[in-house]
């Protein structure tokens, strides 16, 4: 994505995340693109650097965790019809939706540590579970 690059991501009750980015070391974000596939508010969104990919997990109340990955566009699966331009030859995609929960999800962190895994999601909801994904 370029160290120089910054993407802002923005959820809330329309059920979309906001990407605006900044390019060139400015902090001026304009805006990008908008995710769409929740089916409820967001309630948490949190990105990881892991090994060079760009990852960005969305939660909401409707109980699915959606990710996300930026990539570039002409790396971008063929079959996938969730793709949007970010910016310059950079695209986002949907690459998986995780159902577990029953109800809300209230919380989304990546970690490095938890398991053997080189990456895990851990989420929790509403309806008193965790997941380890």
């Amino acid at each position: 994505m370029g160290s120089d690059n910054l993407v802002l991501a923005v959820g809330g009750m329309d059920q979309h995340i906001h990407l605006y980015a900044a390019l060139g070391g400015t902090l001026n974000f304009e805006y990008a693109t908008s995710l769409k596939g929740h089916e409820n508010a967001l309630t948490k969104l949190t990105a990881i650097n892991a090994n060079g990919e760009l990852l960005l997990a969305s939660a909401s109340k409707d109980g699915y965790i959606r990710v996300w990955k930026v990539t570039p566009t002409n790396e971008v699966p063929n079959f996938q019809r969730s793709r949007y331009a970010l910016f310059g030859d950079l695209s986002i995609y949907l690459e998986s939706i995780l159902i577990a929960h029953e109800c809300s999800v209230t919380n989304l962190v990546w970690s490095t540590r938890l398991t053997r895994s080189p990456l895990t999601l851990v989420s929790t909801s509403t309806d008193c579970t965790v997941g380890v994904w």
